[in-house]
């Protein structure tokens, strides 16, 4: 809807409503004030509606114009706005700096660093190299006591 505007007499009750139709023509619409609805300037909308002939006015720039007219026959419905270029563009932006985040979480967490009982492990590894098929005594200390000394005399 572009202008919305109240007719003079004889036609007290009715309004005259510009739209701007999706192929950037203009369209007269003539809605009693009864049936207008909430509709406001700006606003996609829907109706039924007979011809009315041509309509002739002069613009804001002075241009006499004549454009199709219209009479409403049933309430004007409210449609969903348009998603613009930017808008679009918008929301695909956001979405790939959400799938990049996730991918940059995802590097992150496979290079961790190497943790503390990362070390733990491979000496664990290297004192059962060292013990070999050599044995050890049955008690815990006792066989940890014997690799230290192994480990020492460089057995």
């Amino acid at each position: 809807m572009e202008l919305i505007a109240p007719l003079p007499p004889p036609r007290n009750g009715m309004l005259e409503v510009y739209l701007r139709n999706t192929d950037d023509t203009v369209t007269v619409v003539i809605v009693p004030v009864s049936i207008s609805g909430d509709t406001a300037t700006g606003a996609y909308v829907s109706f039924a509606a007979r011809d009315d002939g041509e309509h002739t006015y002069t613009d804001r720039a002075g241009t006499s114009r004549t454009v199709r007219r219209v009479v409403a026959l049933t309430p004007p419905t409210l449609l969903p706005q348009r998603l613009d270029d930017f808008t679009i563009m918008l929301g695909a932006l956001v979405i790939l700096m959400a799938a990049f985040g996730v991918v940059a979480a995802i590097v992150a967490r496979s290079k961790r660093q190497p943790s503390i009982m990362d070390g733990f492990e491979d000496d664990a590894g290297d004192a059962l190299a060292m013990a070999g098929d050599a044995d050890l005594p049955e008690d815990p200390a006792a066989a940890m006591a014997e690799l230290a000394r192994r480990s020492e005399d460089g057995e």
